[in-house]
């Protein structure tokens, strides 16, 4: 018989399958976690991820805010944005996307995060950036000082900043946000401090319903001046 003259054979490759989320890791996160609350997605098709988006909004890659671990696993650090209530993560891959919600709770006593602490560093230019999660309502006072060594006022208030109150510099008093469970405050840095130099901070609450004593304290941050 005749040949097929022209009739070519293409060899396909089936196409790619989009990511797919089986499960985030913890599902329940608190508004505020000492150096950044980060989650593990699991699933497959994650290799090819593109990008990942925070209710709608993409993270960003530098300084990264996710990591693809493997095929199967993703994790996400997540920043301080939205508040309390439910998020949704989604994961993109030029094959197709695959989304997974989770929920941020209030912290019910202060927890303190300080972007760049330390192993980070901070500089001179940037200032220093604190985040405060609280029970919505409360009062959230934050101190910084140059000294890691306690100030106490017996049946009061203990911290572990500040060498008995002799260091101690007020960043003023803040109400929780019903919304979003935390405060932000900004400390412009000095430009003549010395690289090494360390930042110390802690924050106290004063609940809005029942006051507590000894007053509740948030953990210690503590960032280094690089230039």
């Amino acid at each position: 018989g005749a040949a097929a003259a022209g009739c070519v054979d293409t060899l396909t490759s089936p196409p790619s399958p989009p990511p797919s989320i089986a499960q985030v890791s913890p599902s329940f996160v608190p508004v505020v976690v000492a150096d950044q609350a980060r989650l593990t997605l699991t699933g497959s098709g994650f290799s090819s991820t593109t990008s990942v988006r925070l209710d709608g909004i993409e993270l960003a890659q530098l300084p990264p805010q996710y990591q693809v671990i493997d095929d199967g696993t993703l994790e996400v650090a997540l920043p301080h944005t939205g508040g309390i209530g439910q998020h949704v993560l989604q994961v993109v891959t030029p094959h197709g996307s695959d989304q997974v919600t989770f929920t941020r709770v209030a912290n019910y006593l202060p927890v303190l995060d300080l972007e760049q602490s330390n192993p980070g560093h901070l500089l001179l230019a940037e200032g220093a950036d604190f985040t405060v999660g609280a029970w919505p309502g409360d009062t959230v006072y934050l101190f910084v000082s140059a000294v890691r060594t306690p100030s106490v006022l017996p049946g009061l208030v203990s911290f572990e900043i500040g060498a008995n109150f002799s260091s101690w510099y007020s960043l003023g008093s803040h109400v929780v946000s019903w919304a979003t469970g935390q405060v932000s405050v900004h400390l412009d840095l000095p430009p003549n401090l010395p690289a090494g130099f360390e930042v110390h901070a802690q924050a106290a609450s004063l609940s809005g319903f029942l006051v507590q004593f000894p007053v509740p304290v948030s953990n210690v941050q503590s960032g280094t001046v690089l230039f």
